[in-house]
Parts: structure tokens; C-alpha cells; sequence
């Protein structure tokens, strides 16, 4: 089943198309992220990369959704990111 078969299932769910909602729950996948990598720094890698890896696939998975919800290409942004972040570190080797 591919995210775009699933938004046409989640979508059947008022609150799902909520834009909200969906940005709710990146950004609670995103603090997933955060306390994994806070426990990984804390307590080491036992266990808390199977944490990490999960809160990252969560992540995932819900900005599939949510670029499924605005007909965004998830690849196309993928990329676009991908050259941002080498602009941006292209700059920040420049400034040092």
C-alpha cells in the first residue's frame, strides 16, 4: 500500500484532514526525535537507536501524509531540501 492509498483511507476521518492535526503530529514525532537522541547522549546507544530509528520512520511517514494532503511531490521536496542544505553548508564553510 503505497501513502497514497493510505491518505484516501485516513482522509474518510474528519480530523485527519485537518492541516493541523497533521503538523501536530510531526511535530510530536519530532520531539520522539529529540528525547530519543537526548537518551541515546544520556544513557549510550543500548536500545535507544531502535527508539530513534522508529521516531524517524514515524516522522517519515507522516510528512508523506502530509504532502500527500497538499499534492506535494515527496521526492521533489526530498531534493529541494538536499540542495538547501548544501547551499547552507557551502555558506557555513565559507564563514569559517
Amino acid at each position: 500500500m503505497d501513502y497514497s492509498e493510505l491518505w484516501k483511507i485516513l482522509r474518510t476521518l474528519p480530523h485527519q484532514k485537518e492541516p493541523n492535526f497533521r503538523a501536530n503530529i510531526v511535530t510530536y514525532n519530532a520531539g520522539d526525535i529529540a528525547k530519543a537522541t537526548a537518551y541515546i547522549q544520556i544513557f549510550g546507544s543500548t536500545g535507544s537507536h531502535a527508539e530513534l530509528r522508529i521516531a524517524i520512520a514515524d516522522t517519515i511517514a507522516q510528512l508523506h501524509i502530509l504532502c500527500e494532503m497538499h499534492s506535494l511531490d515527496f521526492n521533489a521536496l526530498d531534493d529541494l531540501g538536499k540542495i538547501r542544505l548544501i547551499d547552507r553548508t557551502k555558506e557555513l564553510m565559507e564563514k569559517t
